[in-house]
């Protein structure tokens, strides 16, 4: 089995489909909970603190 057959069934039409949904839907929380916990940084609170409330 070549490389390309291996990959094949990842172009699928649905595939993609889902790949780009479940990207775009996990994309927003990485944005957020980084840019909160920077500002929290920023005034003053420890990553220790941050990590006690997720």
């Amino acid at each position: 089995m070549t490389f390309l057959r291996a990959l094949n069934p990842y172009f699928n039409k649905r595939m993609l489909l889902m790949l780009i949904l479940g990207f775009s839907s996990g994309l927003p929380l990485a944005l957020t909970g980084s840019t909160l916990a920077a500002w929290m940084v920023d005034y003053g609170v420890s990553l220790q603190t941050i990590g006690i409330f997720a």
